[in-house]
C-alpha cells in the first residue's frame, strides 16, 4: 500500500500529538473481571510467563476444569474482531473499548445468540469452518457486564478455561492484573528454585569447571534466599528459574520483575508489563535456551544475551555480564517481584579466584569426545590419555594445552569466534565437527553445498549461528532443531536418490513433523522456521475417517493421517455444504446446522491430507 501524505501526517499527529496515556495504561476498576466476577479466581498462567517460544499474553483463568460458564464483557465497547481457528484460541471475540483498548476472550464453548448466528452464516457462506470477521462499530456494541459467550476448550487449549488478554492501542500485550482485580488474591511471595551460573569466556570457570551449573539455593526466611560462597573466574553470566504463586493454587506463575545487584550497584533489571507478538519470541534469547532444550527448565537470564533486542531490561555497561577478577570479592542480591509487589530475595558471595588446574595422567577406556557450546564458546571433552591436544582448521595444525581435567577427561575451551576447528586429534582418537559458516545476525548470507543450499535473509537469526552442516544417505542434519529462528529459512535439497511420485513426497523434520515442499526439477525447495535433521519421504496413504454417531440432530466422525497431516475437509448433506467444527484435543469433526432443519438424505465428508491423499467417507440419514 503506497502511504500517502495524508496517512502519513494523521499517522505523525496521533503518535506525537495523541495523549500519552490513551491505551497505553490499564486503569483500576476500569475492568469487570470475565468470569464469576465477584468471586474468588484462579489462574492457570499469568501475563509475561515462560512458555514454549513464546511469553504468555494475558490471564488463563480456571473454570474448575468444565465448560460452558457464562464470560462477561469486562467494559463498554464493541465487538470489533470474531475469530474461529481450528488452532490457537479457538473461538475469540475482540471487544474494543472508548479508552482505546482491546480486550480478547479466547478458547470459547460458543458466543452470544446473536454473533453465533451471524458466525454460522458467514461459515456457510464461505464454507469454511475457520472464519475472521471484522464487524462494524455498530453491529455488536456490548456493555460492561453483557455475556458474550460461554468458556471452553476450543483452538490449541489443554483444558477448560477462558485466555483474557488486555493489548494497547498499539496492538501491545498489557499486564491484566494491573487492574488491581479483587477476584485474584496474592500475598505469596514468589519461590526461587535454583540459581544458574554459565561460563563466557574460555578462561571462566565457576568452581574450578567450565559450562554451565545449577544450584539449589537455601530458604532462610519466608522472603530470603541464600547460596553458599563461590568461587569463579572470569566472565559469568547469571539466571534464575523463579516462579510467583497465588493463593489457593498449587500451580506456578511467572515473575514480573527482577533486579541484580553486585556490590551495591543495580547492573541488570527485568520488567515484563507489556510485550508486542513479535518480540514474544524473543523469549528464546531471553532464557538460558540450550540449557532449557537440556532439560533444566525456563531459567531467567539476568544478562542480556548477543542478538537480545527486547526493550525488557535496564543493564550497567557489560549488559549484566560479570567480570570477576582475581582476588575480588562480589556481593550479589537478586529482588524478584510480582504483579502484586509481593517479593522475595536472594543473596550470596562470589570469590574471584583463577583456577589452578593439575593434570593428572590417567588412562581412559573412553573413545568418546564430547562437545557443548555455550554462547560463543565451544566446550570439549577428551578421554584424558594425554594433556596436548591437536586440532586443525583451514588446512593448518595447532596444539593447544586442555583447561583443566576431571575424573578421565581433559577439557578444552575455543572461543568461536577465534579459533572454529574442522577437527581435532589425540593419538588414536579423532573428531570431526561440521561447522560450515560463522552467520550473523541481521544479516544475508546463502550457503552452497554440493547437496543443498540454506538462503537467510535479515531477521532470520537474532545470534551469531555457527551453522553445522552434514548430508548422509539423503539425511541433511543442518544446525540443530534447539535452534531459535525468527523467520523463515529458504532451504533447496538436492537429494542422491530419486522419486518416482514426487506429487506425494515432501521433506519431514526429524522424520515425522510435515514440512512440505515445492519440487524443481530433481530438487525440492521449501521455507520454515526450524533447523535438524531433515528427510524425504513419500506419503501415499489416505486419511482415516471413523463413525463416532450420526442422527437427526448431529453427526460426528474422528479424523487421522499417518504421516503428513490434515490439510483440509469437507462435508454436504445432499450435495449441500455441511459445516463441520473440529476439535484439536480429540481430532473429532461434529456437524453445525445452519437451522433446525433435522439432518437426512446423503451425508458425505471427504478429508484431505498435506500431500494431496484423499478419503470420501458416505452415510445414508
Amino acid at each position: 500500500m503506497r502511504i500517502t501524505k495524508k496517512i502519513l501526517f494523521t499517522a505523525l499527529f496521533f503518535f506525537v500529538f495523541a495523549p500519552k496515556q490513551f491505551g497505553q495504561l490499564i486503569e483500576k476498576d476500569y475492568y469487570m473481571f470475565p468470569i464469576n466476577p465477584g468471586k474468588q479466581g484462579y489462574l492457570a498462567g499469568n501475563m509475561g510467563e515462560l512458555r514454549s517460544n513464546h511469553f504468555h499474553a494475558g490471564l488463563d483463568i480456571k473454570t474448575g476444569g468444565v465448560e460452558g460458564l457464562p464470560i462477561y464483557c469486562s467494559a463498554d465497547g464493541f465487538i470489533s474482531r470474531i475469530k474461529v481457528s481450528a488452532f490457537g484460541y479457538g473461538l475469540a471475540l475482540y471487544v474494543q473499548h472508548p479508552n482505546g483498548q482491546t480486550t480478547v476472550y479466547g478458547h470459547l464453548q460458543s458466543f452470544k445468540t446473536d454473533v453465533q448466528l451471524r458466525v454460522i452464516k458467514e461459515q456457510y457462506q464461505i464454507e469454511s469452518y475457520e472464519i475472521d470477521v471484522y464487524p462494524t462499530k455498530s453491529e455488536f456494541v456490548v456493555k460492561k457486564g453483557e455475556i458474550l459467550g460461554l468458556s471452553g476448550n476450543s483452538g490449541g487449549s489443554g483444558g477448560p478455561h477462558l485466555h483474557w488478554e488486555v493489548r494497547d492501542v498499539y496492538s501491545r500485550v498489557l499486564n491484566p492484573l494491573k487492574a488491581g482485580f479483587s477476584e485474584i488474591k496474592d500475598n505469596i511471595d514468589p519461590v526461587i528454585y535454583k540459581v544458574g551460573f554459565t561460563t563466557l569466556s574460555t578462561d571462566a570457570h565457576i568452581k574450578n569447571e567450565f559450562g554451565f551449573f545449577s544450584l539449589t539455593p537455601t530458604k532462610v526466611a519466608s522472603n530470603s534466599y541464600s547460596l553458599s560462597e563461590i568461587n569463579a573466574h572470569g566472565e559469568i553470566g547469571i539466571s534464575l528459574n523463579a516462579n510467583d504463586k497465588l493463593n489457593g493454587t498449587a500451580n506456578n506463575n511467572g515473575v514480573s520483575g527482577i533486579e541484580m545487584y553486585v556490590n551495591g550497584k543495580l547492573t541488570y533489571q527485568y520488567l515484563n508489563d507489556k510485550f508486542t507478538f513479535a518480540s514474544s519470541k524473543m523469549i528464546n534469547q531471553h532464557i538460558e535456551f540450550d540449557r532449557y532444550q537440556d532439560g533444566y527448565g525456563h531459567f531467567h537470564r539476568c544478562y542480556v544475551a548477543d542478538g537480545n533486542s527486547l526493550d525488557f531490561y535496564k543493564t550497567d555497561e557489560n549488559a549484566g555480564v560479570l567480570k570477576i577478577k582475581d582476588s575480588a570479592k562480589y556481593l550479589v542480591k537478586f529482588v524478584i517481584t510480582d504483579a502484586y509487589n509481593n517479593s522475595s530475595t536472594l543473596e550470596f558471595t562470589i570469590n574471584g579466584k583463577r583456577i589452578n588446574p593439575t593434570f593428572v595422567q590417567l588412562v581412559s577406556v573412553k573413545k568418546e569426545v564430547k562437545t557443548k557450546l555455550f554462547e560463543n564458546i565451544l566446550r570439549v571433552s577428551v578421554p584424558n590419555n594425554g594433556k596436548e591436544l591437536l586440532y586443525f582448521r583451514n588446512g593448518k595444525s595447532f596444539a593447544k594445552m586442555p583447561f583443566y581435567t576431571k575424573n578421565d577427561q581433559s577439557f578444552y575451551t575455543f572461543d568461536l569466534r577465534k579459533e572454529c576447528p574442522d577437527s581435532l586429534q589425540r593419538g588414536a582418537i579423532k573428531h570431526v565437527f561440521y561447522f560450515a559458516h560463522t552467520i550473523l545476525p541481521n544479516k544475508e548470507f546463502t550457503s552452497y553445498n554440493k547437496n543443498g543450499i540454506i538462503r537467510f535473509g535479515k531477521g532470520d537469526i537474532k545470534d551469531t549461528l555457527y551453522l553445522e552442516y552434514k548430508e548422509k544417505n539423503d539425511v541433511w542434519t543442518i544446525g540443530n532443531e534447539y535452534t531459535p529462528i525468527y523467520q523463515n529459512i529458504k532451504y533447496i535439497l538436492k537429494p542422491q536418490k530419486s522419486f518416482a511420485n514426487k506429487s506425494k513426497t515432501a521433506v519431514y523434520l526429524n522424520n515425522s513433523t510435515f514440512i512440505g515442499g515445492t519440487w524443481i526439477g530433481n530438487n525440492i525447495e521449501f521455507s520454515t522456521t526450524k533447523m535438524g535433521a531433515f528427510t524425504i519421504k513419500e506419503d501415499a496413504i489416505a486419511p482415516k475417517i471413523n463413525l463416532i454417531s450420526a442422527n437427526s440432530k448431529a453427526i460426528k466422525v474422528s479424523i487421522g493421517d499417518n504421516l503428513s497431516g490434515i490439510k483440509s475437509w469437507r462435508a454436504t448433506l445432499d450435495g449441500k455444504y455441511l459445516l463441520m467444527g473440529y476439535r484439536y484435543q480429540t481430532a473429532t469433526l461434529t456437524s453445525i446446522k445452519l437451522d433446525n432443519t433435522p439432518l437426512k438424505g446423503l451425508f458425505k465428508i471427504e478429508v484431505e491430507d498435506n500431500v494431496g491423499n484423499k478419503k470420501v467417507f458416505s452415510l445414508q440419514l
